[in-house]
Formats: C-alpha cells, structure tokens, sequence
C-alpha cells in the first residue's frame, strides 16, 4: 500500500499500520503474554489496537454471547440484538489502562464505546472491528480481530516516508488473518489496513485506496517492511514495543 497512493498527507501515509499494542489485561480472554489474547470463552472477544498521532494502544472488547431467544451464530459471527458492550485499552509506554463499555447493534454491526474522555466509534463485521476515535489526545483510528480463530497477536511500531511519519499498528490472528491502523503525527489523519500474514510474510492493503500492497516480513517478535514499491517508505514494529 505504498503510501504515496494515498496521498502524502494521509496518502503518503496509506501504510502499513499494523495494529497493536500489548497489554497486561486480567481479561479471561487474554495470555499473559504482552500483545496475545487467548481464545474467547463465552461471547465475541476481539483484540486489536488504537492509533494516534501521539499515542497508541492495545484495545480489547467482549460482547456478550447470544441470549436464548437469540438465532444460533458461526464463531466469527456478530451476536444478534442489540447489547452491552465492556472492554479496555492499555496504553504503551506506560500510559495506564482505561476500561471501556458502550452498545453494539448486531442488526447494523454498528457500535461506540467510551470512557475516560475517550469514544470509540465502529463497525463489525466477519469478526474484524473497524472505526475512529477521539480522545483527550486527539483523534485516531482503530481496529481489532476476534480471537475466535485463536490467540490474535499485537504488533506496535512506526512508518517513515518522504514528508511524513506517524504510528501504526497490526493485529494477527492464529488462522493469519490482519488488520490494523496507522495515523500521521505530521498530516494529520490515518486509516485501517486489512491483510494477510502467511507464515513470515506479512501483506497489508490500505482498506480505502486500494493501492499496492505494503510487505513485510516477521522476525521473532519483530516486523520490518515497505510500504511503497520504490522503498521510500518504511515500517517496523514488535510485540515488546506494546508495552514500552
């Protein structure tokens, strides 16, 4: 997703963000390993990231199982009616954990949590959670996999391009499946990426432009890549950079 396509200004920043941070969550849900979460044990709980211009974080959400008048769903399907939905965000470089609680529509996937000066506006839809934030620190986007498909794994970092910079940050589920969000600290703006990661190599499009793929590769812990065909732009991240 070479960011150039998107424009230099959000454009240059059509990266790769990969979303993710870790957190220490005493979630049922969640390893005690920084930047996984386990499988989910009752409802729908979904793991990801926030990304702004001066802050990033490991985002989780849980949405209650279907009640008994509710139609029978697939794993990754979103819980029908209308409920209440908790969750956290534990910020990096030790920036503390806010908890979160809002609604869900499972007619529209529509949903918005808040708390701590924070709401969080999004979307559901095949066990990926997509929107944008506003925040006491500004704006941001965001991003989370449900952990249905297994442990989902966060990866926090940060691209670099000609006339532009800023976070970004992916989540990776056991099956491979991604998304994430990256957001400028110069242009003012950001976006969602969806995509792949197939063994060490990881595939990532920005969700709007639709412009060449970002690559990268996975390391350990770590990733490294390019997010525009020419080199111009680069990313790197890891687990441990969640939590620092």
């Amino acid at each position: 997703m070479s960011l150039r396509s998107y424009s230099l200004g959000i454009a240059s920043v059509g990266l790769a963000l990969l979303l993710g941070c870790s957190s220490s969550s005493t979630d049922s849900g969640t390893s005690g390993t920084s930047g996984t979460s386990g499988t989910a044990a009752g409802g729908t709980k979904l793991r990801g990231a926030i990304t702004g211009a001066t802050e990033t974080g490991v985002i989780d959400l849980e949405l209650p199982a279907p009640g008994t008048t509710a139609k029978s769903v697939s794993p990754l399907a979103d819980p029908a009616g209308t409920t209440t939905v908790t969750g956290a965000i534990t910020f990096s470089a030790g920036g503390g954990t806010i908890t979160l609680t809002g609604t869900y529509d499972a007619a529209t996937g529509a949903f918005t949590v808040s708390g701590a000066g924070y709401t969080l506006t999004g979307n559901l839809k095949d066990g990926v959670a997509t929107g944008s934030y506003t925040g006491p620190k500004g704006a941001g986007q965001f991003t989370a996999n449900a952990t249905s498909a297994g442990a989902v794994t966060v990866y926090c970092g940060t691209f670099k391009s000609t006339g532009d910079a800023g976070n970004w940050n992916v989540a990776c589920d056991a099956g491979g499946k991604c998304s994430g969000s990256f957001y400028s600290t110069t242009k003012n703006g950001g976006g969602a990426l969806t995509g792949t990661l197939s063994g060490t190599v990881l595939t990532l499009n920005d969700v709007k432009a639709g412009s060449t793929p970002v690559t990268g590769t996975l390391a350990g812990t770590s990733v490294t890549g390019k997010c525009s065909s020419d080199g111009s732009c680069t990313f790197q991240g890891s687990v441990e950079a969640c939590s620092k």
